[in-house]
C-alpha cells in the first residue's frame, strides 16, 4: 500500500506569508486548498512537494460574493456544494450551477474547490468550460503584486497553464450577465461520477430575435478546455433557425481534436460534441424565452 512520502506542513495566517513560501521553496512546494486531487496524486508518487502549504486559513478566500455591478466574485477556497447550492449562482449563472451539481459526488463536491479544479488544468475539468462561457477571469497574487488573467488564455496544455510556482489564484471574477442572457450545461460521463467525455457549456444573450452575443466552450474534446470561436461568430447577430444552428454546431465539432483514450473514442467525442452543441444552444435560447414569458 502507497503512503505519504514525508514533507513539512505549513499554514500560513495571511496571502503574504503563503506567497513568502512559495517563493522561498519554488518546484519543491505544493498548494494545499480541497486536497480531493493533490493528496490522490501524492498517495500515487505522482507528484512529491517537500513543502506543503495549507491556504484554508485564510478565510478571505473562502466566500462566495454577487453584486449587479461586478459580478460574481468566487475566493479560491469556496466548495463545490457551495456553488451548488448558491441562490445568486442558480439564478443568474445556470450553467455554472449545473456544472456543479454534476461534479463528482457529494463528498467530493463538498471538499473540492472551483480554483482547484482550474489549477488542476485537466482537458476534462468540469469546472472550465461553464467559467469560459461565462467569460471568467482569475484574479493572481504574487509577492507584492496582483494582475487578472482571462481564463480563456489560462490553459496551455494538459495539465498545465500560466499560474507561476510563486503565484497563488486567489479568486474566480464572473461578469454579470446580460440582460435576455441564459447559460446552459451539460456533461457526457461514463458514469456520472466520472470524468467526462464531452462537456459543453454555452452562454447566449439575445436583442429582440438576434443573438447578441454567445460563447461556446468544450471540454474533453482537446488538449485544453475550448472556446468554439468560429461557431459564435456565424451565430453572433442572426436569428436563430434550425439551419443555422446545425451548421454552427458542425462548425464547433470540426473546432476540436479529441483523442482515443480508455473513455471514448475521438470520432465518438466529436460527434456527440457536435449533438451536445446543438442541444446546449437550443436550451440557452428557450431558457431566455421562458424568462422573458415570465417577466411580461
Amino acid at each position: 500500500m502507497k503512503t505519504l512520502t514525508a514533507f513539512e506542513y505549513i499554514k500560513p495566517a495571511l496571502i503574504d506569508e503563503a506567497l513568502y513560501y512559495l517563493n522561498k521553496y519554488g518546484d519543491s512546494a505544493s498548494i494545499l486548498a480541497g486536497g480531493t486531487d493533490l493528496l490522490v496524486r501524492m498517495k500515487h508518487r505522482q507528484i512529491n512537494p517537500a513543502y506543503l502549504i495549507d491556504i484554508k486559513g485564510l478565510a478571505e478566500l473562502s466566500t462566495i460574493s454577487y453584486n449587479p455591478e461586478n459580478g460574481l466574485v468566487i475566493g479560491a477556497l469556496a466548495k463545490i456544494h457551495e456553488l451548488e447550492i448558491n441562490q445568486d449562482v442558480q439564478a443568474k449563472y445556470g450553467a455554472l450551477a449545473m456544472a456543479a451539481e454534476q461534479f463528482a459526488t457529494a463528498q467530493v463536491r463538498n471538499m473540492a474547490t472551483i480554483v482547484g479544479n482550474i489549477c488542476r488544468s485537466s482537458p476534462a475539468a468540469d469546472m472550465a468550460p461553464p467559467l469560459l462561457a461565462l467569460d471568467a477571469k482569475l484574479e493572481v497574487f504574487g509577492l507584492g503584486y496582483k494582475k487578472l488573467l482571462p481564463l480563456k488564455d489560462f490553459f496551455t496544455g494538459p495539465g498545465t497553464n500560466q499560474l507561476k510556482n510563486n503565484e497563488i489564484l486567489t479568486r474566480v471574477m464572473v461578469p454579470p450577465p446580460g440582460p435576455c442572457s441564459a447559460s446552459a450545461f451539460i456533461k457526457l460521463g461514463r458514469t456520472a461520477e466520472d470524468l467526462a467525455k464531452v462537456s459543453v457549456a454555452v452562454y447566449i444573450e439575445m436583442d429582440s430575435s438576434l443573438i447578441k452575443e454567445i460563447r461556446i466552450a468544450l471540454g474533453a474534446v482537446a488538449p485544453t478546455p475550448i472556446r468554439a470561436y468560429d461557431a459564435e461568430a456565424a451565430l453572433k447577430g442572426r436569428t436563430p433557425s434550425e439551419t443555422l444552428i446545425k451548421d454552427a454546431s458542425h462548425m464547433a465539432a470540426e473546432a476540436t481534436s479529441p483523442v482515443d483514450d480508455l473513455r471514448s473514442t475521438a470520432a465518438y467525442r466529436r460527434e456527440v460534441g457536435r449533438v451536445l452543441v446543438e442541444r446546449m444552444i437550443n436550451k440557452a435560447i428557450a431558457e431566455v424565452s421562458k424568462n422573458g414569458r415570465q417577466k411580461a
